[in-house]
């Protein structure tokens, strides 16, 4: 309510973009909450595919943009060890690979 008031009374920033970016500032998510989703998401049961398509939505909502070493990384420790260890020993360098390998892999 307070935002919205203070935000009429400024002139200066009228545009979409701008009560946009203003706007999710100051109500966008806790960073603290979106790293403990992405961290604590683990796989279940189910698709593998579903799983990493909404593990890697979690961290990138997290984190944002990292190298692909590092996502795949924090995929792999949503997956229970065994499967941690399969798709060690299948190996793999990007996202692509991991994909591919995860599909290839049985739940």
């Amino acid at each position: 309510h307070k935002w919205f008031f203070c935000r009429l009374v400024d002139d200066d920033n009228n545009d979409w973009t701008t009560w946009k970016t203003s706007f999710l500032n100051a109500f966008g998510q806790n960073p603290v909450v979106l790293a403990n989703k992405a961290n604590d998401f683990s796989y279940e049961h189910g698709s593998l595919m579903e799983f990493y398509y909404e593990k890697v939505k979690l961290v990138q909502l997290a984190y944002g943009s990292l190298s692909d070493n590092a996502l795949n990384l924090m995929v792999l420790l949503g997956l229970p060890d065994h499967m941690q260890d399969q798709v060690l020993l299948a190996g793999y360098k990007t996202r692509e690979d991991l994909q591919k390998t995860l599909k290839r892999l049985r739940p």
